[in-house]
């Protein structure tokens, strides 16, 4: 988890404008490991880890692709 931290910037939790604390990165790479492990879709580990479906999508992509 660390070694992705450093690499992309994206999983590092962070604060909106509000100051609310954003997605834990345990929590990013989890649901990525999760999809990939049990063939899971978008639509069932949303529910499981209480993450909206394009934030799902972009961590997918983000773990994937690191050109984004």
């Amino acid at each position: 988890m660390h070694d992705v931290c450093n690499y992309d910037a994206y999983f590092v939790q962070k604060c909106d404008a509000a100051g609310i604390l954003g997605i834990l990165p345990k929590q990013k790479l989890t649901i990525v490991i999760r999809m990939l492990a049990y063939d899971s879709s978008v639509d069932h580990v949303d529910e499981i880890a209480r993450m909206g479906k394009s934030t799902t999508l972009e961590t997918m992509v983000r773990f994937f692709f690191n050109d984004v």
